[in-house]
């Protein structure tokens, strides 16, 4: 159903869960979106796929708040010194809560590249400026495509008992090898797109595109719903309801009517798509039984 929605509902949902988020400055709206970005992340790829990347989601906040602790100094609790270097409670809560940030932004960036195929990217971008819609919708396409082509021809290399596991100069020796010969090709292919391209009559006249996509009623909702969410989400930045002080010590918010509300309008929001997906499968399982 969320492969479903139109280019522009899409476009504003992913914006909306992408950008708000990191600038709210709220450890606990991060950790709500992270969840809600993960619920979603399991709805839509294979749990298998999924789990592998936990252990990055559960490392990287660790990570992020041990580098911070190590280079900030500031805070009044003293966890203990470490080369005369004062280690602080503070200074590792904000290192949690960047990590966050940056977790949910990675899934919800995740989830974008994976419903903004190149025909929505076409769609959107195509209209007033089809050069740049052409060069995003290339890359998307050419780089997945270019790394199997590197693989494939390593693998070839390794059965031909050219590229080997043996010293290291010979490992990088052999990488150049690969990287010439992939270069090779890539001059090659660049050439025969173009020559495609330009047979195909790419630019002798105004461009014109079938459009594939209707903005249907589900659409409109989302579009609705987001827009007044991220508005009143916006009004609650401004005014502070999120504001967070973690220097000299961590002062939370003071729990509000404006902040619970924003809350509930951000996991509606989120979990819009998961629950029209849900929906769907059940009504098409009712169907087929």
């Amino acid at each position: 159903m969320t492969e479903r929605l139109h280019p522009v509902s899409m476009m504003i949902f992913f914006l909306f869960t992408i950008i708000l988020p990191a600038f709210t400055g709220n450890p606990c709206f991060y950790l709500l979106s992270f969840l809600m970005g993960l619920i979603m992340l399991f709805n839509t790829l294979p749990s298998r796929t999924v789990a592998r990347s936990l252990t990055l989601y559960i490392v990287l906040p660790v990570l992020i708040a041990c580098f911070n602790s190590l280079f900030y100094h500031d805070g009044s609790t003293i966890l203990f010194y470490l080369n005369g270097m004062r280690i602080t409670f503070e200074a590792f809560a904000y290192g949690m809560s960047s990590g966050l940030m940056v977790n949910s932004v990675l899934i919800w960036c995740r989830l974008l590249s994976h419903y903004f195929t190149g025909d929505k990217i076409m769609y959107l971008f195509g209209t007033f400026s089809p050069k740049t819609a052409l060069i995003i919708s290339m890359v998307l396409r050419f780089v997945p495509m270019y790394r199997e082509h590197i693989d494939a021809y390593r693998n070839t290399q390794k059965l031909l008992g050219i590229y080997g596991e043996g010293t290291l100069f010979e490992r990088i020796r052999g990488e150049f090898k690969i990287f010439g010969g992939f270069l090779s090709w890539l001059l090659e292919h660049s050439m025969t797109t173009s020559d495609s391209m330009t047979a195909r009559g790419y630019g002798a006249a105004r461009r014109r595109a079938f459009k594939l996509f209707s903005f249907k009623s589900f659409d409109t909702v989302i579009c609705i719903i987001v827009l007044l969410s991220a508005g009143f989400n916006i009004y609650c930045i401004i005014t502070g309801v999120f504001r967070t002080e973690f220097y000299p010590m961590i002062i939370f918010p003071p729990l509000s009517l404006n902040g619970f509300i924003a809350g509930i309008m951000f996991i509606t929001v989120s979990a819009l798509p998961t629950a029209a997906d849900i929906i769907y499968r059940i009504k098409c399982r009712k169907t087929y039984e």
